[in-house]
């Protein structure tokens, strides 16, 4: 509940005002703590610039634009949108007084980005992503090694009776899936193609 940054502040901040007016009277409310999303219908908007970078990996795919990547030994607890829209709606159903003030949904596993992009080159073998060595500056994707971080503890999640998310090999397989049929693809991966 100390976090060392701003944003992470904030989001505890937060918690305490759920937390303070479910306490003042017949509110029921609880908070969710969420990982390092990615999937269906994540699209760059005015409020949300960033996307991850799974997105920006399908994107080079899809597009067949070069990518250069560093920070393969960066692990991320990545967790799929529909797992969490999932757990959301199972969390519905669990008695009130079950449940703890916050919780975490995620997959409580690290994956690096080594193994997303090679994840993605076994969709997508002729994409033009390369992975830079470690050190090497060349990366128009980079993602920074933390130091102490973890994967988010599921066990409060396991104890309400809800599953935490699915590993990242299949949900990644999803992913891939819903873009290569979904027909607006390119609309959500910000592809123009005038």
């Amino acid at each position: 509940l100390d976090p060392p940054t701003t944003y992470g502040k904030t989001k505890v901040v937060a918690e305490s005002f759920v937390r303070y007016y479910a306490d003042l009277g017949p509110m029921e409310a609880f908070s969710v703590r969420l990982p390092s999303l990615y999937g269906p219908w994540e699209r760059p908007t005015g409020s949300r610039p960033n996307m991850s970078a799974v997105f920006e990996l399908m994107r080079a795919a899809f597009t067949g634009k070069q990518l250069r990547v560093s920070g393969s030994s960066a692990a991320r607890d990545w967790t799929y949108a529909p797992d969490v829209a999932r757990a959301v709606a199972d969390l519905s159903g669990v008695p009130w007084e079950e449940l703890p003030d916050v919780l975490n949904i995620s997959t409580g596993r690290f994956v690096n980005l080594e193994t997303i992009v090679r994840g993605g080159m076994n969709y997508f073998p002729d994409a033009g992503i390369h992975l830079c060595d470690e050190g090497e500056h060349c990366a128009e994707l980079q993602i920074t090694p933390t130091s102490g971080e973890r994967p988010m503890d599921v066990c409060r999640l396991e104890k309400a009776g809800v599953s935490p998310g699915s590993d990242f090999t299949g949900s990644f397989g999803r992913y891939v899936e819903w873009l290569s049929q979904s027909k607006d693809h390119e609309e959500v991966l910000g592809i123009n193609r005038c």
